[in-house]
């Protein structure tokens, strides 16, 4: 059960599909809300179970269904957690190299997974961190090798493992001493608390974007970790 109240779950329900920018989740919230203001039961419980809780950050990052709200996976989410692990690098670590920090992409085939790694990548670079985007649809290991054989500060990893196929995820790798190892406590709460922090102060519009800092990754990166 959701712990919004009513008028504060429909007005939750409404910024976000001002905000969707896919157009089949738009149409999808705006017939359930529709349905939920005429009474329709389905359609409330299916609105609570989008909308009255968040995916929450841990040692693993977020996974979860693809669907539209803060309780899946989806573009806006994606975005509200990689500026938050964007506040986490500026705010709490120092960055390895004399550029700044440097954040490696990948992702594998899952549905959307190009979708939320570009949108990843987007959000780092207008943070004015730098994204390294590894070739699409390679399997997690060679995010770690590449965030290591790069020196790079952290790595985030589009994926669910071993979930449904109707899943997704997002998971951290960090550089530096954790030597491309996937974050664990206290950093994932950390990382967290930024989450939280870029959710109740901007809308995921607001979130700065940019494309001057992503660049590819290099050609052989994949060699590379094939020949270790």
């Amino acid at each position: 059960m959701s712990t919004l109240g009513q008028d504060s779950l429909d007005q939750t329900v409404v910024a976000w599909i001002s905000e969707e920018p896919d157009p089949e989740s738009k149409n999808c919230l705006t017939e359930l809300l529709e349905g939920h203001r005429g009474g329709n039961r389905d359609a409330s419980t299916t609105v609570e179970e989008l909308f009255g809780a968040r995916l929450s950050f841990g040692t693993a990052g977020i996974r979860g269904p693809i669907r539209p709200g803060p309780a899946g996976m989806n573009q806006i989410v994606v975005g509200q957690t990689t500026a938050g692990l964007a506040r986490f690098l500026l705010e709490s670590r120092a960055p390895l190299n004399k550029g700044g920090f440097r954040v490696v992409v990948g992702c594998d085939a899952r549905t959307h997974s190009d979708v939320f790694a570009a949108e990843t990548a987007a959000v780092l670079s207008g943070a004015g961190i730098t994204a390294v985007v590894l070739p699409l649809a390679l399997p997690t290991p060679v995010l770690a090798f590449a965030l290591r054989h790069l020196n790079a500060d952290a790595g985030v990893m589009i994926t669910a493992s071993h979930n449904p196929p109707a899943d997704n995820g997002y998971k951290v790798f960090l550089g530096g001493e954790d030597a491309g190892s996937q974050i664990i406590s206290p950093t994932d709460s950390a990382i967290e608390t930024h989450i939280a922090s870029v959710v109740s102060s901007s809308t995921w519009s607001e979130i700065p974007r940019s494309q001057d800092l992503i660049v590819n990754a290099p050609a052989d990166i994949v060699s590379h970790y094939i020949s270790q």
